[in-house]
């Protein structure tokens, strides 16, 4: 019986068609000195493990690890106004067109600025407590718009009630920031995605839906009867997903909001949005904060906005 023809070790040094190698069924005549010939100029091996891409190939993928300071994070809450949704241009708008043709001139874009505040001076001043029934912010909006027209000296008939409505609904009509609805859906490959705001249910469903938001979960502040930042609102968003805080991040574009998820044990994702920070820049609270905020993306951070959270979750895309 014959014995089997010994194969020498293949040397790495050596050109590819020196090399052998064995046979490849299907493959042309693979020991031809062409084949290696033309092998060896696509790839040369300056080391084992290093591989030289040749220019008449397509590129290399680049392959981009995501950002470990989200570790252990199952879902991401995200605030919605201001942080998902531009709120100001539809606001403005909508006030600039149901205005009397007399009061045109009027600063409408600080109106609206001070009819946002009030809202959140609302929230933040809030306590559940039998003594103090829930509003929803459909009621706020439409409650706190008498204040406003006094406060700009214009009659208590500026809107008529079917106006009020109107510029109430307004705030279900929010057109999202460009990023957003890209990068929630990059998002919603690595976590569970869910709503974490202020607005009442009815809003939130309208945004998620005509913005095209796609989120997986609903978290409104009238599931809870309470505003954010009260405790209940955060730790009823975890209840609702089924997690611990530890395992979910809030991401919005005020450091308030992420500064009440942080002390729950929130991580925390800040998004930085033209004009929506109410800390100061000059402020020590606003230093300190990105010694605790998990992941910073600001505006001039890459493609700025979700879809650099995405970037930075999931990696970039090619």
């Amino acid at each position: 019986m014959q014995s089997p023809q010994r194969r020498e070790p293949v040397s790495l040094n050596q050109p590819l068609h020196l090399r052998a190698f064995p046979a490849l069924p299907g493959w042309p005549n693979h020991s031809s000195p062409h084949l290696y010939s033309l092998l060896n100029q696509i790839m040369t091996f300056s080391s084992p493990f290093h591989i030289t891409h040749h220019p008449l190939l397509p590129p290399i993928p680049t392959i981009t690890m995501p950002d470990p300071s989200l570790t252990g994070v199952k879902a991401l809450t995200f605030d919605i106004f201001g942080t998902v949704v531009n709120w100001r241009p539809h606001i403005i708008s909508t006030l600039r067109t149901l205005a009397p043709p007399a009061f045109k001139e009027v600063d409408w874009p600080l109106f609206a600025v001070k009819w946002r505040l009030s809202h959140g001076k609302f929230c933040g001043s809030y306590l559940p407590s039998p003594s103090n029934p829930f509003k929803t912010t459909d009621s706020h909006h439409r409650d706190s718009l008498p204040a406003l027209l006094t406060e700009f000296s214009l009659p208590p008939d500026t809107f008529s009630p079917s106006q009020i409505e109107l510029l109430v609904q307004t705030w279900h009509e929010l057109t999202p920031w460009p990023d957003s609805a890209a990068g929630i859906a990059r998002l919603r490959k690595r976590f569970k995605t869910a709503m974490l705001s202020d607005g009442n249910k009815s809003c939130l469903e309208d945004l998620n839906r005509n913005g095209h938001l796609g989120y997986d979960e609903i978290c409104s502040s009238e599931d809870f009867k309470a505003y954010k930042p009260h405790p209940s609102v955060y730790l009823g968003a975890c209840q609702k997903l089924g997690l611990e805080p530890k395992e979910v991040a809030m991401a919005a574009a005020h450091l308030g909001d992420l500064a009440a998820a942080h002390k729950l044990s929130f991580k925390t994702v800040y998004v930085e949005r033209p004009d929506e920070e109410r800390w100061g820049l000059d402020e020590e609270r606003y230093e300190k904060a990105k010694e605790w905020v998990d992941l910073w993306v600001g505006l001039d951070d890459g493609k700025g906005g979700l879809e650099e959270v995405a970037n930075r979750l999931v990696g970039e895309e090619e």
